[in-house]
C-alpha cells in the first residue's frame, strides 16, 4: 500500500501540471542547495511570457487530530 502522503504528493504534481500543460514536473528530487542536498516533493520548471520558472513545492498530509 502507498503511503498517502506519496498520492497527496501526486495529486499536487497533477494539479501544476493541469495549470501549466507545457511545464516539467517531476515528484521526489533532490534537489542541491546551500546547506547540501534536500529531497523536493514536485518540482515545476517552465516559462511563463518568455521568463524561465523553478518553482519547488513541499507537500504536507497531516493527519486530522
Amino acid at each position: 500500500m502507498a503511503k498517502s502522503g506519496l498520492e497527496y504528493q501526486e495529486l499536487v504534481a497533477m494539479v501544476a501540471k493541469a495549470l501549466d500543460p507545457n511545464a516539467d514536473i517531476k515528484t521526489g528530487q533532490w534537489i542541491e542547495g546551500p546547506d547540501g542536498n534536500r529531497e523536493v516533493d514536485v518540482e515545476v520548471r517552465g516559462t511563463v511570457n518568455g521568463e524561465s520558472h523553478f518553482i519547488l513545492i513541499e507537500c504536507k498530509d497531516w493527519k486530522r487530530p
